[in-house]
């Protein structure tokens, strides 16, 4: 049979029109001079209503990002690139992504810019189901793939005072050796309620941050500062966390200083979310606050109540460490002090037991608890600071 030569020329090039529609693969044409590159990568169920790409540890500046699916089918409403230097670019409109589908080029600029997270804001479709592997694809040129995202920096605020007035409360502590370990975890759990933001205070010495990295209870995990000073005495800038989500730990990883046996203790400090400060423990107790007791007696600490409204009617002290309790003063909404009887000038209060519960006057509004206690030096687990969690029962 004999083919026209029209004939033949439109067949091939609907065969090469074919061909185009189909390459799905992330290796792409970009503009003369750039490459796109695999920035990032992340399983995002299609049936969640938001997710956050982190991309704080991704290599380079970019010009322009696309997205490209190797899951499950997915369909955006908005995509949200927020870059290092605090600008952002919203991309409102409906995109969906089958698997081997990518996006066409995000926020194109003449210039590089350094990606800190991409947000999907996700419509689950009908019967949506399974994940999506979603990629982040920069076109980079070659200078913004040598690019070396530039540090947060010291992000110290000025000295802390143990009477400023602050509403925050310590969610935990750990005592850092600089000379032989580089990494530390510092343990939160759900029992605390949700915080929208944190800070840092640090005791002892400075310390070197490579990076600061808040991890949640649903597994997902978020870089908060990197290549940051923590000078000793000072609490850190406000660092925004994710408000909706209960912090499950906070992962520290700092320069090493072999020539000096010096150590430092790190504290993490957060504020309420708005939307409440959690389920407590199984008993009902609610966290009102937490103190770290010195080695010297310190009669100023004062522990705010803060956002933890409410009526209270018993009280209880855990320390993580053994304390030796002094006396406590529970100050009430009204200003009047009420001093909480001990059996002694002086109590025993071994670190992972319970001092109370104690009967308050009534059930009232607290504002703060000023404790005068200190940590015991002769135990198990070394030269570490206490930290004391205060517990109230509505």
């Amino acid at each position: 049979m004999v083919m026209r030569w029209s004939t033949l020329s439109r067949a091939l090039g609907a065969l090469a029109f074919a061909a185009v529609l189909s390459a799905g693969a992330p290796a792409v044409q970009a503009q003369k001079g750039e490459r796109l590159n695999t920035l990032a990568t992340k399983e995002v169920a299609a049936s969640a209503a938001t997710d956050t790409i982190n991309m704080a540890e991704s290599k380079g500046s970019v010009r322009a990002v696309r997205l490209f699916n190797k899951g499950k089918a997915i369909v955006l409403s908005k995509v949200r690139i927020e870059y290092n230097d605090r600008t952002f670019h919203e991309e409102n409109r409906i995109i969906k992504l089958n698997g081997g589908d990518r996006t066409r080029e995000i926020d194109r600029r003449s210039g590089d810019k350094f990606v800190d997270r991409v947000i999907l804001t996700i419509t689950p479709g009908p019967g949506g189901s399974g994940n999506a592997n979603i990629q982040v694809l920069g076109a980079q040129t070659a200078q913004g793939v040598a690019a070396i995202r530039p540090p947060t920096g010291n992000i110290s605020a000025g000295p802390a005072t143990t009477t400023q007035a602050i509403a925050d409360h310590i969610l935990g502590s750990q005592t850092i050796e600089l000379w032989r370990t580089d990494r530390d975890v510092i343990n939160v759990g759900a029992k605390y309620g949700k915080f929208d933001r944190i800070r840092l205070k640090v005791l002892e010495t400075d310390v070197d941050l490579i990076e600061l990295k808040a991890v949640y209870t649903t597994g997902d995990a978020e870089v908060l500062a990197y290549n940051a000073t923590l000078q000793k005495g000072t609490k850190s800038r406000e660092l925004k966390l994710k408000g909706d989500r209960f912090i499950k730990e906070i992962h520290l990883a700092y320069k090493n200083q072999p020539s000096f046996r010096k150590r430092a203790t790190v504290e993490v400090w957060g504020e309420y979310a708005g939307s409440g400060y959690g389920p407590g423990d199984p008993g009902g107790w609610i966290h009102l606050g937490s103190d770290t007791a010195h080695w010297g007696i310190d009669r100023r600490d004062v522990v705010p109540v803060g956002r933890n409204q409410g009526k209270f009617r018993k009280l209880r002290l855990d320390p993580s460490m053994t304390i030796t309790l002094f006396g406590i003063d529970v100050i009430y909404d009204n200003g009047e002090v009420e001093k909480l009887p001990l059996t002694g000038n002086r109590i025993r209060v071994d670190g992972g037991t319970s001092f109370g519960p104690i009967d308050l006057k009534g059930t009232r509004v607290i504002k703060e608890i000023r404790p005068s206690y200190r940590t015991r030096l002769l135990q198990p687990g070394g030269l570490r600071r206490a930290v004391v969690e205060f517990w109230g029962l509505q």
